[in-house]
């Protein structure tokens, strides 16, 4: 097991912790040139990553970080295991210029009302596996620079998932009843291969949404600022959809099975 709780850890070459071991980091700082493959528990609460060979977790990892700023990016974290984002505070991940991968075999779940804020550089998560918010009625924000790239299934089972720094997908989202989906900030693209689904709510605030993907939502859907463009070959039905601001537009019908509620805002789509 290797823990560092402060002072300076520099990899240069290839380092492993083996499946019966453990890395915990608790303080101080990452560098250097090198890799680290984590095989067993990979423990995050406190300190800085900005190594650019990268750590890569295979095991049971945790982001723990309680108090704003307690875990900094700028250097790439690489999920193919089960890391769990929780600890407390708002902005309890700093990312400057930092990457999170959660890959296909990896499973990234959020359990509690904590977010990522951008420090100098932006910062960007990718999904290719499964991100999951749970457990939580409250909100997690990737916000300022920081994009979200999904290509997997992002699911918001509970709570809220705001996206404050744009992106793009390919992949799906996946909204209970309990949840939203909030559009919140920058340009976000979602390509003809990704969809929305669900009982939930797709709230659209700031920003620009171009959708030529699939939609299909049961919950309340509502538009409140920002252009929302729906653009062939989209298909978009909703159940019930609000417009109180911003603008509706692009070359694709917008289907409303319920109850349609225009309060302000513009309509242009042709």
């Amino acid at each position: 097991s290797f823990v560092a709780n402060a002072n300076t850890l520099t990899l240069n070459g290839t380092s492993t912790v083996g499946s019966n071991g453990a890395f915990n980091l608790g303080g101080g700082t990452l560098s250097g040139t090198g890799s680290l493959t984590v095989n067993g528990p990979f423990n995050w609460s406190n300190g800085t990553i900005n190594n650019t060979g990268g750590v890569m977790v295979n095991g049971v990892g945790s982001l723990s970080g309680a108090g704003s700023g307690t875990m900094t990016l700028s250097g790439l974290l690489m999920n193919a295991g089960q890391l769990t984002w929780s600890g407390s505070g708002p902005n309890n991940l700093y990312m400057s210029g930092g990457t999170i991968t959660n890959l296909a075999a990896g499973t990234l779940t959020i359990t509690a009302d904590v977010s990522a804020l951008n420090v100098g550089g932006g910062g960007m998560i990718g999904n290719a596996g499964l991100l999951r918010k749970t457990g939580t009625d409250g909100t997690t924000t990737i916000g300022g620079l920081i994009v979200l790239i999904n290509t997997g299934d992002v699911q918001v089972q509970s709570g809220t998932l705001n996206l404050g720094g744009g992106g793009s997908a390919s992949g799906t989202f996946e909204v209970s009843a309990s949840g939203t989906l909030q559009f919140a900030g920058g340009t976000y693209t979602l390509s003809s291969a990704s969809s929305m689904t669900g009982a939930g709510t797709v709230l659209m605030s700031v920003g620009s949404v171009t959708l030529t993907g699939n939609v299909s939502l049961a919950g309340t859907n509502v538009i409140n600022g920002g252009t929302l463009a729906v653009n062939t070959p989209a298909t978009m039905a909703v159940t019930n959809l609000i417009l109180s601001n911003g603008t509706l537009n692009g070359n694709a019908p917008v289907v409303v099975n319920g109850s349609f509620n225009w309060v302000n805002g513009t309509i242009n789509n042709t």
